[in-house]
């Protein structure tokens, strides 16, 4: 669960805040669960797990008085995870390097043939994996439009509410990378 999921807006944030959350959370909503069948084996939703915690660190924007320094928070940390040096590309670097761990491992533990058989029934997953990187990448691209409809809406304010969202995303650009 994403922290645009978890956050409730107080009563005293400004409408634009609120909408600009209901944006994200609409991106985030955009294809969920919706890449892997139920049927797929436990192991599969583990390495699943791992990768998203490794590829999604987490802002842990807490309710804080200031919605529109929360909503900068939630947008800086969307534009440092696709477009910083730290962003997608190293993550899908990250994401490239972790599979070919996982394989040196496994050609490591098994036997040859062990490894062969392994091989031979995870390729009845790859169109699942296929559809998971497509729907993926239909995500990222709702993200990033998400984003700029709310830095659009953030520019229309007041100074001081500019002033608080611009505060929260040079927050957001201070997390450091993932291991």
């Amino acid at each position: 669960m994403s922290d645009v999921e978890t956050i409730v807006c107080p009563a005293e944030w400004p409408a634009w805040v609120v909408e600009g959350f209901g944006l994200l959370a609409a991106a985030e909503q955009e294809c969920k669960d919706s890449w892997l069948p139920n049927d797929a084996p436990p192991w599969v939703w583990n390495i699943v797990g791992e990768l998203t915690k490794m590829m999604n660190p987490t802002v842990h924007a807490e309710t804080i008085a200031c919605g529109p320094r929360t909503l900068g928070k939630i947008v800086g940390h969307v534009e440092w995870l696709f477009e910083s040096e730290n962003g997608l590309e190293k993550q899908l670097d990250k994401f490239t390097d972790a599979l070919k761990q996982i394989d040196d491992e496994l050609r490591r533990k098994l036997s040859r043939k062990a490894y062969a058989r392994l091989i031979t029934n995870g390729r009845k997953y790859q169109p699942d994996i296929d559809r998971y990187m497509n729907e993926w990448c239909r995500v990222v691209k709702a993200k990033v439009e998400a984003v700029q409809k709310v830095k659009a809406l953030a520019e229309q304010q007041s100074f001081k509410d500019k002033r608080e969202f611009c505060a929260g995303r040079a927050q957001a650009s201070q997390v450091s990378p993932p291991p």
